[in-house]
């Protein structure tokens, strides 16, 4: 059997793919610790809210209820049609 010779452009380009995919690898994981921090320092300060305005944070907790409550009333409504 012959050997299959290989293509110089497909080789280069798949070396350039997986150098390009481990720098998005990298980027991914950059930004997912970014992330992880801001979240965690918004949930400090959604917790010293809701420590310092007990009863804005009820509010608030039932007002995203009844909306949450809302939309999927309407979805079921919708779908039922």
């Amino acid at each position: 059997m012959g050997s299959k010779k290989k293509n110089p452009a497909i080789e280069l380009a798949k070396k350039d793919a997986k150098i390009a995919m481990d720098i998005a690898k990298k980027d991914a994981k950059k930004a997912l610790a970014i992330a992880k921090v801001k979240f965690e320092q918004a949930h400090k300060v959604i917790d010293k809210k809701i420590e310092t305005h007990p009863e804005q944070a009820v509010l608030v907790a039932a007002t995203l209820g009844a909306a949450i409550g809302a939309l999927a009333t309407y979805a079921v409504l919708k779908k039922k049609k």
